[in-house]
């Protein structure tokens, strides 16, 4: 993102805010209520749509962006669904479809990739639950397990152990050390990183729409610079 701005129901949300994402990077976006954090990550991925500035995927703008595959998203809700509710297995499998063709929609390769995305959430024996009557926690679980089961680059987790008890994170913080250690990318939104916090190579702070603070791999906290001052 290079000078991203993003202005809500009349309100500027964002504030120029430049941001370069690495491969390789455990990225913590920080920032009280309101900050714009999850603002940011729905405009780095194009869901929102800039009032001026630039973002890239992959070096593509979201517009011209085709190969989602490469990108997992985990939101901070499972959607509303209508119609016959979908079970904890069906929606993980979605996550699969962008690595599906009309002519190949599932194989052996995709039920696999389903099943070890449900034992890393730990809700393997809940596959044929419905997924909009498990508790709050739990649909969060399986939105990562959605995520996941995609094999992605990228991943982009907005508050995902937000109402998530601690056996849970733990279980989360795992998966994160296998990305890590496969050097996948994370993009992860939070108030507290608990368990995670040692995984964490790179964190920025919001405030006010800004990036008021920037922590490298280890490294001691920069300015902010440029546009997000």
């Amino acid at each position: 993102m290079s000078g991203g701005r993003v202005r809500l129901d009349g309100r500027e949300v964002l504030r120029g805010v430049d941001l370069v994402v690495a491969p390789g990077d455990l990225l913590a976006v920080l920032g009280p209520n309101g900050a714009g954090k999850s603002t940011l990550v729905k405009a780095l991925l194009g869901l929102l749509p800039l009032a001026s500035g630039r973002t890239e995927i992959f070096g593509r703008a979201p517009a011209r962006f085709r190969d989602w595959k490469r990108v997992g998203y985990v939101p901070q809700r499972l959607p509303a669904g209508g119609g016959v509710p979908a079970t904890v297995r069906e929606v993980v499998a979605s996550g699969r479809v962008a690595r599906q063709s009309r002519w190949r929609p599932s194989s052996a390769a995709d039920r696999a990739a389903v099943e070890r995305a449900l034992e890393a959430v730990g809700l393997a024996d809940r596959g044929r639950d419905s997924a909009h009557l498990l508790s709050g926690g739990q649909q969060r679980r399986v939105l990562i397990a959605r995520a996941l089961a995609g094999e992605p680059e990228a991943l982009v987790m907005d508050e995902p152990t937000a109402g998530v008890d601690a056996a849970s994170q733990s279980a989360l913080a795992a998966t994160l050390r296998d990305l890590a250690a496969a050097n996948r990318t994370v993009v992860l939104v939070a108030h507290e990183l608990g368990p995670l916090e040692p995984l964490i190579n790179r964190t920025i702070v919001l405030a006010h729409g800004r990036v008021a603070q920037e922590t490298g791999r280890g490294g001691p906290a920069l300015e902010p610079t440029g546009s997000a001052a």
